[in-house]
């Protein structure tokens, strides 16, 4: 049973304490959900990125791969604080 079912039951409605704890853990479940799916974004573009810029070293366009690469380095502290989030949360 999902959490917002749990929060909807008689059960769970009717006792606060337990009201409470369950929608404490839908919001720490929400939290990790919506930085999964940034890291899983921020990987995807980094990927992309990667490929467009060993793509264009082949065909010798070195300043659109310095480009590119520069355009990852933003990326790198967010991902490592996220990687540093799912370590402490599992």
């Amino acid at each position: 049973m999902h959490a917002q079912e749990r929060m909807a039951s008689p059960e769970v409605s009717s006792n606060p304490t337990e009201f409470q704890k369950v929608a404490r853990a839908a919001a720490d479940l929400e939290q990790a959900v919506t930085a999964y799916r940034e890291y899983e974004q921020l990987q995807q573009e980094l990927a992309e990125a990667k490929e467009l810029a060993a793509e264009s070293a082949g065909n010798d366009h070195l300043t659109f791969s310095c480009v590119i690469l520069d355009a990852c380095k933003p990326h790198t502290p967010v991902l490592k604080t996220l990687n540093m989030q799912f370590a402490e949360m599992y």
